[in-house]
């Protein structure tokens, strides 16, 4: 990781200044975007703690924020009644150190009555949501998302065939 060019030398005839590159270790920079990111994950468990507070529908499983790293990032788990049906599933959240300015939340979606086909689509809907959100804290409304499920128009896809056709991206 590089930082900005420091002079080395003072200025020449021209009044240009040479310069060098300085290395710092990867530990020891921080980028002020991670710090915003930082700041954003926090406030944004904070927002779910609450919406699900009284309920055992939210899970932490850390580590908290300031812990996590790329290799152990931060995750929890939504537990969810989707859809008419009130399907039971558990919502596995992961936060990268990139999110949300860079990157979306990773989901991965577990139910004992659901089919692989139907978690790897609900898992393709969360997606869907927080990619409309991009920069944006979107937890909890991708998990919205989840409320008008209805699993027997679900699109599960079939072989040879991808289940979107196209995006548009606004």
């Amino acid at each position: 990781c590089n930082l900005p060019v420091l002079p080395d030398r003072p200025p020449t005839r021209q009044g240009q200044m040479a310069h060098r590159s300085i290395s710092v270790p990867k530990e020891i920079y921080i980028n002020p975007a991670a710090m915003n990111n930082r700041e954003e994950r926090v406030a944004e468990l904070k927002a779910l703690r609450r919406e699900y507070k009284g309920t055992n529908n939210f899970e932490f499983l850390g580590p908290k924020v300031p812990e996590a790293t790329r290799e152990n990032p931060t995750r929890m788990k939504i537990h969810k009644k989707a859809g008419p049906d009130e399907v039971a599933l558990t919502v596995i959240v992961e936060l990268p150190e990139e999110y949300p300015s860079d990157a979306s939340p990773i989901f991965k979606v577990e139910g004992e009555s659901l089919e692989i086909a139907h978690t790897d689509a609900i898992r393709e809907l969360l997606d869907e949501q927080a990619s409309y959100m991009p920069g944006m804290a979107c937890i909890s409304t991708s998990i919205m998302a989840l409320d008008d499920l209805d699993l027997s128009t679900l699109d599960l896809g079939e072989p040879g065939r991808c289940r979107s056709i196209f995006k548009v991206d606004v």
